[in-house]
């Protein structure tokens, strides 16, 4: 049981890179803060955050609310890049952030996203990205309420783990937007 937890989880080893990536989904801003965190250590150049077609408690669309946050928090307006997609699914944002990367000749980017995300974040991202050249680090918020260790003792960590065991199958059996909501 601890090991299934514990696969989802991808925490690359930090080094600098052009471009730091907040995924979208991110009701609680935490992929946002620990973003603009790296970008303000100095361990990226730019922020870029994911279209969706999200929309946030303020009926705003999700990347214009983040991008302001992000500016709130002292990201520069021009540091901060918003894919042209609205992606749907992991695929669709690995292939956006693609574009925009390779729009700016960056090689590298970081993305961050919640812990029990990052092994398929991993995969869709090295996958699309392998055939450009490009490389991702990926990395998690840390206090997130997911627990690798303890993922089965609660209704929402069981349900949270093996949706992403039955996303991370669908995209390694090449259903690229097989995304359950």
């Amino acid at each position: 049981m601890l090991f299934l937890g514990r696969f989802l989880l991808v925490n690359d080893r930090l080094q600098p890179a052009d471009v730091v990536v907040a995924l979208g989904g991110d009701a609680t801003l935490d992929r946002l803060e620990m973003a603009v965190e790296l970008y303000h250590d100095g361990l990226a150049d730019a922020l870029i955050i994911t279209e969706t077609t999200a929309t946030v408690y303020t009926g705003q669309q999700e990347s214009l609310y983040l991008r302001n946050q992000a500016m709130a928090m002292g990201v520069p307006e021009n540091a901060i890049f918003v894919t042209e997609v609205n992606a749907t699914s992991t695929w669709d944002e690995a292939r956006a952030v693609r574009k925009l990367m390779l729009q700016n000749n960056w090689t590298s980017c970081i993305a961050v996203t919640d812990p029990y995300h990052t092994r398929r974040v991993k995969i869709a991202f090295t996958q699309d990205f392998k055939a450009h050249g490009l490389n991702v680090s990926v990395i998690y918020t840390p206090d997130h309420w997911y627990r690798p260790s303890t993922w089965f003792l609660t209704g929402k960590g069981r349900q949270t783990t093996l949706l992403e065991y039955v996303k991370i199958l669908g995209q390694l059996f090449g259903f690229e937007n097989y995304e359950l909501k």
